[in-house]
């Protein structure tokens, strides 16, 4: 069948018109890639962050190892997945009867929240090593049984800093000795404390020791999963360290600090991977002092590169004030998310009482979603609150 010159003409013209929406189509798509790909890069003083190697995040929680691999984690029953109560611990160490108490209330709230997915157990080491090789396993067992008994997943902290105990510089170890300046401290804000050279050989000796103890005790508890790599620490578990003027001379007058201290965070890694070869280990982040983010980078490329499969990084400045982009901890985890287990604790509590510090309920949960953490602590108030725990469970992005 022969074709006119007008039918040419119109099937023309009607190609024309499929291939003009063809490119709009694929304009769509490229601008929703485009889309995509900032804002899974958070834009920072510096620029933009990259977030390092892509790999699929689902309910399977294929993750990206550094060869370059998607890998299939171990269950979800057994990773750290989920909502996190700080159940406290220390003050309650203080005397029994607060002991006592502490146990009725952890009892009563997982019996009544079922919201709650697993426990955040932290221990000053001075507590549990109150004297040179006397361990007191008797609260901490106390607390394992329950978490065994409501079949709770825990994660375990053992916290030296300034929460050393003192028998360590009578056997040796040198001090660094600065002022608490944590306003949020009631009791110690203003005085004077002492923490070990985190690289000092004495002072190492006795925090592997104590560590020891803790994985001969609890190594093979099927609920406990997780312990934060410490060892380099202040006065929490996290990263900080001594940073005002006079505590920097003081760094400076012991020469590579920044070099005693990466290599001091490396060490703590391997040996806690070593003792723990069930648990994950992971960091608590946080800027150490002015000028180390560099350092602090290298330490998780270092964690994920040797422990990839267990791994975590976590920040514990989760807030709603703001965008949490710019704060240190946050712009690691999100560069990182895809390499390593990653989670969030919150800055204060939702109490209104700290509103001031922790700001907006909304706020708080849209950050938490727009780096896809996979698991999110609870402070001790908010855990024990079951509608709140509920509110939480509904609307954090992996359910």
């Amino acid at each position: 069948m022969k074709i006119t010159k007008q039918q040419s003409t119109v099937i023309i013209g009607f190609l024309m018109i499929l291939s003009m929406f063809f490119l709009i189509g694929c304009a769509k798509n490229e601008f929703r890639e485009s889309k995509t790909t900032l804002n899974n890069n958070h834009n920072a003083k510096s620029g933009v962050i990259e977030v390092i190697n892509k790999c699929p995040k689902n309910k399977n929680k294929a993750k990206f190892l550094h060869k370059g691999e998607c890998k299939q984690e171990k269950e979800l029953d057994e990773q750290m997945t989920g909502l996190f109560w700080m159940s406290g611990l220390p003050g309650a160490l203080k005397s029994n009867r607060n002991f006592e108490k502490y146990l009725e209330t952890i009892e009563n709230n997982l019996k009544k929240n079922q919201y709650i997915d697993g426990l955040h157990f932290a221990i000053d080491w001075k507590n549990f090593e109150p004297i040179d090789g006397q361990f007191d396993f008797q609260k901490l067992d106390q607390v394992v049984a329950i978490a065994n008994k409501y079949n709770k997943k825990f994660k375990l902290i053992l916290v030296p800093g300034v929460y050393s105990p003192e028998f360590i510089y009578k056997k040796g170890a040198k001090k660094f000795i600065t002022k608490d300046s944590n306003k949020y401290h009631k009791d110690t804000y203003g005085d004077e404390v002492t923490l070990p050279l985190p690289w000092d050989k004495v002072y190492q000796k006795y925090f592997y020791r104590a560590i020891k103890k803790l994985a001969e005790r609890y190594g093979n508890e099927k609920q406990f999963i997780a312990i934060t790599v410490t060892g380099v620490n202040f006065m929490s578990p996290e990263m900080h360290l001594p940073n005002k003027m006079d505590d920097l001379k003081q760094w400076e007058s012991f020469g590579d600090y920044e070099i005693k201290l990466e290599q001091s965070w490396k060490n703590f890694i391997d040996f806690f991977a070593q003792i723990f070869p069930k648990q994950l280990i992971g960091l608590e982040l946080a800027m150490p002092m002015r000028g180390m983010g560099d350092e602090v980078e290298r330490i998780v490329e270092y964690g994920i590169n040797k422990h990839s499969d267990r791994f975590f990084i976590q920040s514990d400045q989760l807030n709603g004030k703001n965008d949490n982009s710019k704060i240190f901890s946050y712009k690691i985890l999100l560069k990182y998310k895809n390499q390593a287990i990653n989670g969030f604790q919150n800055l204060a509590s939702f109490d209104k009482k700290y509103s001031q510090r922790q700001g907006s309920f909304e706020q708080t949960i849209q950050n938490f979603n727009f780096a896809e953490a996979e698991y999110y602590e609870l402070w001790h108030g908010d855990g024990k609150n079951i509608e709140l725990s509920k509110k939480i469970q509904n609307i954090i992005w992996y359910k």
